[in-house]
């Protein structure tokens, strides 16, 4: 079972269900935004011991680090129950640890550019070199375009502290190197240019941007904060324009729940007296939200609730989404959630008695 990578995130899945219902939300937190896998330790009578091993960001290790032998404990307990109809598989031992990798220093670039700006720099050069290389563009047509580009990106990637995988500052060396007889057809310098840049940018991509956008207080509101946390996990890594679809399909929902879990029939009413669906987003947070503000913050917090809904939708049914188009809808989602947080919470101050 456990040799099985779904059948490790099978067990997970179960894992988060049962200690939901046990409202161990720490545990559930950790397992949540940790990256598992399963490695075999021993075989003794027949039987295959494994540690359950948890990678952590940096940043979410420290805050849970002073009950990781709590939670290690629990999911040890807890898995071994789940692993109980496999007599021969058994979690010996739970490890939760910080993610050892490249941690990178967006702000050296702060003012001059963010990884989306740094990423669409090298698909600009890759394309360069393979145009030239490929016989549809002219080095004379493209060369200085590509050297002010290079020099930017190299001064770059100093900064954040990687090294540039490519050595030809100009697409004159590009040209002594792809007529060499190792790179004889136009395939084999597609593939070069491809790899000479796959590891750099599974670099850029796997870290996140520790720009404001990406900063996220959890409301605790279970769902609304774990549909969140996916939508980040999910940009990390998106490069197809089908993943960036599914942004706004998690956007959607997370907005949806926010109004459910705020929405209340018989307080907030409709402003057009038809009763809202369990989906009508625009219904339940216009009424809230005119119920509970007043004034222009009420008209204003509206219209940007609202918008934040359409760039959703949008996003969703977009054949072309960007990456540009998701951190926009998942940076509207936050607002949305920490205004309304922000609300909700005033509202309950205020009926307080003191």
């Amino acid at each position: 079972m456990l040799k099985n990578e779904n059948e490790v995130k099978k067990l997970v899945s179960s894992l988060v269900e049962y200690f939901k219902l046990e409202k161990e939300k720490t545990v559930v937190n950790v397992l949540e935004l940790a990256v598992v896998s399963a490695e075999e330790l021993d075989i003794r009578n027949s039987i295959v011991y494994y540690s359950l091993n948890f990678s952590l960001e940096i940043k979410d290790y420290f805050r849970y680090k002073s009950e990781i032998d709590y939670i290690s404990e629990k999911i040890e307990e807890a898995a071994n129950l789940f692993l109980q109809k496999s007599a021969f598989e058994e979690v010996q031992a739970v490890s939760i640890f910080p993610e050892c990798r490249m941690y990178l220093n967006w702000d050296s670039l702060k003012g001059e550019a963010d990884k989306e700006v740094l990423i669409d720099n090298i698909e600009a050069i890759k394309n360069m070199m393979t145009e030239v290389s490929v016989g549809q563009a002219q080095i004379k047509d493209l060369e200085n375009e590509y050297n002010n580009l290079y020099m930017k990106t190299n001064i770059w990637l100093k900064k954040l502290g990687i090294e540039n995988p490519n050595n030809y500052t100009n697409l004159w060396e590009w040209y002594g190197r792809w007529s060499q007889n190792d790179l004889d057809t136009y395939q084999k310098r597609r593939i070069f240019i491809i790899g000479l840049y796959k590891q750099l940018i599974s670099i850029i991509s796997e870290y996140p941007d520790e720009s404001p956008l990406y900063e996220y207080e959890p409301t605790g509101w279970e769902k609304i904060d774990r549909s969140v946390y996916e939508m980040k996990k999910i940009l990390l890594t998106a490069s197809t324009e089908e993943q960036f679809q599914s942004i706004g399909l998690h956007a959607r929902e997370s907005l949806i729940s926010i109004a459910q879990q705020v929405y209340v029939g018989n307080i907030h009413g409709t402003l057009d007296g038809i009763i809202p669906s369990k989906t009508d987003f625009k219904r339940m947070i216009e009424a809230y939200i005119s119920k509970e503000l007043s004034g222009h913050d009420n008209e204003k917090t509206r219209k940007m609730a609202t918008s934040a809904f359409d760039l959703a939708n949008n996003l969703q049914h977009d054949r072309l989404a960007t990456r540009r188009e998701s951190i926009m809808c998942l940076a509207s989602v936050i607002a949305v959630a920490n205004i309304i947080k922000a609300v909700e919470d005033y509202r309950e101050e205020s009926s307080l008695p003191f």
